[in-house]
């Protein structure tokens, strides 16, 4: 009832309202790490990075939940306020509408028409004709001042017409309404946009044009409304009802130099926020105890997400449309927890947690070796390098021997462990050049080795041999036959195997210690099993 009107009965055409997702995790969350998924992983946008520090005495940076190791703002925004060129021949204003929304269908077809629907709903068009009215309004503002070449056929709009996938340029009057629209497809979701564009004069300065256009176009009635001042009193009313600030979300993030400047909106975004280490006796966040009053999280992600309320919108519409916005950055953090009837295999169930356990410990980079019995641990690690984009690398080596050296040399390099992953039989003893030297030189190393299940081992099949505790102790600090999954054993073993073997290996690194390698013979299960760390 409140939607178009603010508590002085003033009327408004179009307001934002916009919420917040907390995501509380059990461990640190690297802001630069979130960047590399959005990155690698799909996202269309401008990447945006602040690192605003853990000592801002802004309101919005106040925590209750403990003391502030640090503190990051990120996200991947599909909109840009505006940009300036003045370098080239031709100096350029570009600036753009992008509101109405709708999400990517799982197919082609139900992708084409979740398009249709969007390019004919009133009211997303009414959406984006209020933030094009805006925009173009303050543009020609500057055609006023002079520092904005007038059109001959007295028309600001330079625009583009989506057609398949391209989009075609062109000059149009307002009276060809439809074509003054394109969408703008991006991996979770599709928006309406405009493009403006004009050309500078000759007695434009960048810096002051620049500054203008921030000054006039911040905030647009795509993020705040079609009457700010209204609009600001509005969402101060009605939005921070529950303590809720806006903080660095929707604002301005760019820059602004001598020949060019480039301002982007901050949507998509989301404040990474990293809490001091914790004492030992309060509890880690867990699936089994999130609802427990006592458990502190050690990273909080809080998500930012909003939608336009005009003529003709619904709370379960808007409600939805958020929800789906802050989808695109709360799905860079599944929740979803592994049981062995999760996967179609008990080996699958296995091998995937166990290399994701990996992963969350700091091992990213694995040499891999080819062999039938590693399979499921190959396929849990290539897996790992889709979710995790640009951090989890996997190598294919040939030889064994030369995927141990190589993981020697990683590791001397970089002070951490890398993972060698090899079939079972003599295929594991190609690594013992490698242990030694690890050994000797305090270098951290960890081996997945794949075994015969009990049932087929010392059965005199070709190439088998006994693999337990193959390498003596005084080269390796740790060894593990990790059991075959079964119903009775729960995965957390192996997890916390993954684990212990990281430990170690971190623990006993560097010169003059001896004995850095962990080593872990894994489950077989059907046709395969897996091996050491």
């Amino acid at each position: 009832d409140h939607s178009l009107h603010d508590g002085e009965n003033r009327s408004l055409r179009k307001v934002v309202l916009a919420r917040k997702v907390d995501l509380n995790l059990a461990s640190s969350v690297s802001g630069l790490d979130v960047l590399m998924k959005l990155k690698f992983g799909g996202h269309i946008g401008h990447i945006f990075y602040l690192n605003p520090g853990a000592d801002e005495a802004d309101d919005f940076l106040q925590e209750s939940d403990g003391m502030i190791y640090s503190r990051e703002f990120l996200g991947c925004t599909p909109e840009r306020l505006f940009r300036v060129k003045g370098q080239d021949d031709v100096r350029t204003v570009t600036s753009e509408a992008l509101a109405g929304t709708r999400i990517r269908g799982l197919t082609p077809s139900a992708d084409a028409e979740l398009l249709r629907e969007l390019l004919s709903s009133k009211k997303d068009m009414l959406e984006n004709e209020i933030t094009g009215k805006f925009i173009s309004d303050a543009l020609r503002e500057l055609e006023d001042n002079g520092w904005l070449e007038k059109r001959d056929d007295n028309n600001l709009l330079t625009t583009y017409e989506f057609s398949g996938n391209s989009f075609d340029k062109r000059q149009i009057s307002e009276s060809t309404h439809q074509r003054r629209f394109f969408v703008r497809r991006l991996r979770h979701l599709q928006h309406i946009c405009q493009t403006f564009e004009g050309n500078l004069s000759e007695n434009a300065n960048v810096i002051d044009v620049a500054r203008s256009l921030l000054s006039a176009l911040h905030p647009t009635p795509a993020v705040c409304g079609d009457s700010a001042g209204i609009a600001i009193d509005f969402i101060r009313q009605f939005e921070t009802l529950a303590s809720y600030d806006r903080g660095y979300y929707a604002g301005p993030f760019g820059y602004v130099g001598h020949d060019s400047a480039d301002i982007v909106v901050a949507i998509r975004s989301a404040l990474v926020t990293n809490y001091q280490n914790r004492p030992t006796s309060q509890p880690h966040l867990a699936a089994d105890d999130k609802h427990t009053p006592d458990a502190l999280p050690e990273s909080k992600v809080s998500v930012f997400a909003g939608a336009g309320i005009v003529e003709g919108s619904t709370v379960q519409g808007e409600w939805t449309e958020i929800s789906h916005k802050l989808g695109v950055l709360s799905s860079l953090f599944p929740s979803s927890p592994v049981t062995l009837q999760s996967y179609s295999s008990p080996n699958v169930a296995w091998s995937s947690a166990f290399i994701e356990e990996l992963v969350r410990c700091g091992v990213t980079t694995f040499y891999i070796c080819p062999g039938s019995r590693n399979t499921p641990l190959t396929t849990a690690i290539f897996k790992a390098t889709r979710t995790n984009v640009g951090i989890v690398r996997a190598i294919s080596v040939h030889d064994e021997r030369g995927a141990g050296f190589r993981a020697v040399g990683y590791a001397r390099q970089n002070g951490r462990p890398a993972a060698v992953v090899t079939s079972s039989g003599t295929a594991v003893a190609n690594l013992y050049p490698s242990v030694v030297e690890a050994s000797s030189d305090g270098v951290p190393l960890l081996l997945l080795t794949a075994d015969r299940p009990y049932e087929s081992r010392d059965t005199g099949s070709n190439q088998s041999i006994d693999q337990v505790k193959m390498f003596s102790s005084s080269y390796i600090r740790w060894f593990r036959d990790i059991p075959s999954p079964s119903d009775d054993v729960p995965v957390s073993l192996a997890l916390s195997d993954a684990n212990h073997a990281v430990s170690l290996t971190k623990q006993l690194m560097g010169p003059g210690k001896r004995c850095s390698t962990s080593h872990l013979c894994e489950f077989q299960y059907f046709s395969f099993s897996i091996s050491r760390i």
